[in-house]
């Protein structure tokens, strides 16, 4: 719903010449011009998804973003998701005492050695679309945060607050923030 919520309210402003392809295509298929081009969703979670369980929240991201980008950017999505939570469990298998903070800080290690750039504010909301580009910004790089999280049932969730979003480690002993 929020992510609907939000592309509607970005497709309600005027294009300039700097917007993304990809917003454009979005704001295009919700009025229906691309109807022709949708390709089966259920398909790429069935077939790129394998590392990640089916009630990885990363899945509606597809069922949204699916249905106007291309296919090879959701396989390179899901690729890159993958590459992280393989090298976020190797590290956490090789440090078996971290702290809840270490293990969190071990995510976003892992997404600048892979190449990732976090960046503020990045104007391109798709998430598979920054995600191939590899360009994450604070929304972006929470929700993959929250896609290894999920596999590795850690008690975290999403917090938006005006500008920002970040994920809250929801421990009863020590809850913390990570930004």
């Amino acid at each position: 719903e929020d992510i609907a919520l939000a592309r509607l309210s970005m497709c309600d402003n005027s294009y300039s010449t700097h917007d993304s392809d990809a917003r454009r295509t979005i704001c295009e298929a919700m009025s229906g011009d691309l109807a022709g081009s949708i390709w089966r969703v259920s398909d790429a979670i069935d077939n790129l998804a394998s590392k990640f369980s089916n009630d990885n929240p990363v899945h509606e991201f597809v069922r949204q973003e699916g249905k106007i980008l291309p296919e090879e950017m959701i396989k390179k999505g899901y690729a890159l998701l993958e590459e992280i939570l393989l090298k976020v469990k190797a590290e956490l298998a090789a440090n078996p005492d971290m702290s809840n903070r270490e293990k969190a800080a071990v995510v976003y290690k892992v997404m600048t050695d892979v190449g990732i750039v976090l960046t503020p504010q990045f104007e391109n909301w798709a998430f598979f679309e920054n995600l191939s580009r590899k360009r994450l910004d604070c929304d972006t790089s929470s929700y993959v945060v929250i896609a290894v999280a999920h596999e590795l049932g850690w008690p975290v969730h999403i917090v938006h607050v005006p500008g920002h979003v970040f994920i809250r480690w929801q421990d009863k002993n020590d809850p913390f923030n990570i930004d």
